[in-house]
């Protein structure tokens, strides 16, 4: 099957029918060897519609129709928040992260975050309803007051990947 997104400004589309069978792609006569097919398919931002159409020899006729969505734009970070609740001799740290992206967001996100002991890392959750990715990490109470974040590394469904660092 295709991919409904990609990142990629190419599309591979191979497959297999009868030998004799005639086969178009957007209009354009595509080329069988014993049956055998392989087009590169140059893809547009945005969504591109693809109508495969075949013919065997005795007249039978199939339609096959897919859009497939160019996306190239990494998300964005919107906001990126860090608070403290006190646990006993730790601290819990709380990030949320707000993002944006038009084609969707990967369900985790790694993060860095920096202590008075040294970096921290880990990965965020993501809620779809919300556009946002959070998590908690238990840090000692000395390494608390100095600790940021540092830097999110954002995915989308297409691929397309951005990080942010954030000193």
């Amino acid at each position: 099957p295709l991919p409904r997104l990609t990142a990629a400004t190419e599309l591979l589309f191979a497959g297999s029918t009868e030998a004799d069978a005639f086969l178009t792609l957007n209009g354009e006569l595509v080329e069988l060897r014993d049956g055998a097919f392989s087009v590169a398919i140059p893809l547009k931002p945005g969504p591109n519609a693809l109508e495969l159409i075949s013919a065997d020899a005795v007249g039978n006729i199939r339609v096959d129709t897919w859009t497939v969505a160019l996306d190239q734009d990494a998300p964005e970070l919107v906001t990126a928040n860090l608070e403290r609740e006190p646990e006993g001799d730790r601290v819990r740290l709380y990030i949320d992260v707000a993002a944006a992206d038009n084609s969707g967001l990967a369900a985790a996100a790694p993060f860095t975050l920096a202590t008075a002991s040294g970096p921290t890392s880990g990965y965020l959750r993501f809620n779809r309803a919300t556009n946002t990715y959070s998590g908690s990490v238990s840090v000692a109470s000395s390494d608390a007051a100095a600790a940021r974040l540092t830097s999110i590394e954002l995915r989308d469904d297409a691929g397309n990947t951005r990080t942010f660092d954030l000193n």
